[in-house]
């Protein structure tokens, strides 16, 4: 069984600095099957192509190493979630 994440972008990306992050802010990363995690967003991924994708912590954990050698630029706030 494949349990590979699609990822949606959300909009093209701005210039820094970054928007907050919010609570509103939900997880682009979703599964095979089109099923949207819709997690709180808790980390901010601007790829190369521009496109800016949210992740939460979970799947920042899975994706981190292969975006940042794709060159994304990475803003993780997965130190702030709440224990």
């Amino acid at each position: 069984m494949n349990n590979a994440a699609t990822l949606t972008p959300t909009a093209p990306a701005k210039e820094a600095p970054f928007d907050p992050m919010t609570s509103i802010d939900r997880c682009d990363a979703g599964t095979k099957d089109g099923v949207s995690c819709n997690a709180q967003a808790w980390a901010r991924v601007i790829l190369p192509s521009g496109l800016k994708l949210l992740f939460c912590g979970h799947h920042m954990h899975d994706h981190h190493d292969e975006l940042i050698k794709t060159g994304a630029t990475v803003e993780d706030y997965t130190d702030k979630i709440p224990q």
